[in-house]
Parts: C-alpha cells; structure tokens; sequence
C-alpha cells in the first residue's frame, strides 16, 4: 500500500509538469472592464526623461515556475517596437520591497527577466483612451522557489521621445481570476520622480496574465525514488524470509515458483 501511494504521488508530480496552471487573469475583457488608468499607471523605464515606474498586483502562485505572462498597456505615442530596448518583468514576494528596486525596477526580486522581445499583439473592446495591446512573454521558466503570495510588475523599457508614455489598463471587475486580494495595486516610483512616495495605492486591478507551472525539485523526485526503491527492497526481503518458513511449516522445501504458488494459492 505504501509503495503504490508513493507511487501515484511521483506520477502526479511529475505529470504537473505538462500542466500550467493561469493563476492570474486581470486582461479578459468581460464586456469592456478593461480601461484606463485613472491615477498613475506609468510602466515605462525612460532613459531620456528620466523616470522609472511599474504598477504592481498580486496574485496567489499555484506552481513554482513561471511560465508566461501578459500585460495590457496602452501607448500615448505610435507604438515601434524597434524603438523598445526590452521589457522587465519582474517579481516580489512583499508589497514593500518595488519601492527599493531601483531605476531598473529589478531589486529586491525573488525572480526577474528581461526580454527584448515581446509578443505584441492589438486589444480592443476596451475603454482605453489611447490605442490598447497586449505584450505576451512565453516560456519565461521564472522559478519563484514555492507557490505562494507574490507580487508582479511589469514595464517597457523605451525613451519617451521615441513612443511617448506607456501606461497599463485596469480592469474594473473586483477580479477576474486569481487575484490575492481585489483593488489593491500599487503604483512604483523608486526614485520619487512624481514627489508622490515611491510607492502609490491605486485600488484597483492592474491588467496581468501569469501562468505558473508546478515543477518538484530534483532532490523532491530523487527522494521519491529512494524511497519507492527502499519500500521494494523492503518488501522483498519480507518475501524471502516468510516464505521459506511457511513452506518449511509444510514439510516441505520452497521451489522455485513458491512465490508463484501462495500467490495463486
């Protein structure tokens, strides 16, 4: 019994490799929720200005890795994307850590990328008051170290001279999906560039996407095996010391197929 439960537990970890899981939806558009931002909503790293800022949300991560993210964003410019240097995406496991992670809005992070290249692709049915998109950052393989309670930002990386600003949507339903706690984002300003703090509340919905998958540990898997290869081991030993005395109790020496035969006995 033991062998056969450790056995279905190694198979359904290891099978939720192969399942990611969206543990965060704030883009579906809903019949419209999705808008613009009325406070702050600045997700753009300017060089030129210069500025820096991110709007955060949190979510609850069911896997430990993640896979894929998106952000809805519009654009007061035209959106050239060979105007954008990358994008940094980005992840926190309290809300008080984005406010010291700095012009490049990557410290204090448990886990971060920088992409210089998105999968950008037109969103409508919004509210926005400039042109809307969806920015998609697949097989990113962010390993957060355990599920649990983080925070996300994301911001494009671009001069404002060259494609204006850039500021994410917000939905206006409580949640979509996944949302750790409704209406708590927080804008970011590390170097307090607007003279409103470093980190602002705007209570509401910032527009992610966050897939996550459930990945164990090489060491989780390489005990799970241990301990299957132990609980045989242990089993035959079993085997080998009990049936030779039942078969002696018979008058009789084990063959054999005397394993076979208590079997079919």
């Amino acid at each position: 019994m033991k062998i056969r439960t450790l056995a279905i537990v190694s198979c359904a970890a290891i099978g939720a490799v192969a399942n990611a899981s969206v543990d965060m939806d704030h883009i579906d558009v809903q019949g419209g929720t999705l808008g613009s931002m009325p406070v702050f909503g600045v997700m753009q790293i300017m060089s030129d200005v210069p500025f820096s800022g991110t709007v955060i949300d949190d979510f609850y991560a069911t896997g430990n890795i993640v896979d894929s993210v998106s952000v809805a964003f519009e654009i007061t410019g035209v959106l050239d994307v060979s105007k954008i240097r990358g994008y940094q995406i980005s992840f926190w496991s309290s809300v008080a850590d984005p406010a010291g992670s700095g012009f490049a809005l990557n410290g204090n992070t448990v886990a971060q990328a920088y992409r210089t290249t998105a999968v950008i692709n037109p969103l409508g049915g919004t509210s926005a008051v400039n042109p809307a998109y969806v920015a998609t950052f697949n097989n990113l393989n962010l390993n957060l170290g355990t599920t649990g309670h983080y925070w996300i930002g994301v911001a494009v990386d671009a001069d404002f001279q060259d494609i204006g600003q850039t500021f994410i949507l917000e939905n206006s339903l409580p949640y979509v999906l996944g949302a750790w706690t409704q209406n708590d984002a927080v804008g970011i300003d590390p170097t307090n560039s607007f003279t409103l703090g470093t980190a602002v509340r705007l209570k509401n919905n910032a527009a992610y996407e966050v897939s996550t998958t459930c990945v164990p540990e090489p060491g989780t898997l390489a005990a799970i095996g241990l301990g299957i290869v132990g609980l045989i081991s242990r089993r035959r030993s079993y085997v080998s010391s009990v049936l030779p005395q039942q078969s002696h109790r018979l008058g009789q020496s084990p063959g054999p197929f005397a394993f076979l035969g208590e079997r079919l006995g």
